[in-house]
């Protein structure tokens, strides 16, 4: 889920974005997600995880400055959860 948001009144050089995905609970999941999105050149303003109650699933959301135009961004994102699902592959061999 992507949504490009300016506030009105606001000026800003380069618009804020919000990242939310859920998938199911790993420990590690968030900060993997922080650090590459950290990688990929866009600074977080915002990052929380919510689990459910059985602690199966989890929604990580994020607020982030990324100087890029939504198609862009879009593009950065997804290569960013590429290079996640690579490594959780060669880690835990799924």
């Amino acid at each position: 889920m992507l949504a490009h948001e300016i506030w009105p009144g606001e000026k800003q050089e380069a618009p804020t974005f919000k990242i939310a995905v859920a998938s199911v609970y790993e420990s590690d999941l968030h900060d993997e997600l922080k650090a590459t999105i950290s990688d990929k050149g866009m600074e977080i303003l915002f990052g929380d995880t919510f689990r459910t109650r059985d602690g199966y699933y989890a929604l990580d959301l994020f607020r982030v400055i990324a100087y890029h135009d939504l198609e862009e961004f879009s593009n950065v994102l997804k290569a960013a959860i590429t290079d996640i699902e690579k490594a959780n592959t060669l880690t835990w061999g799924v």
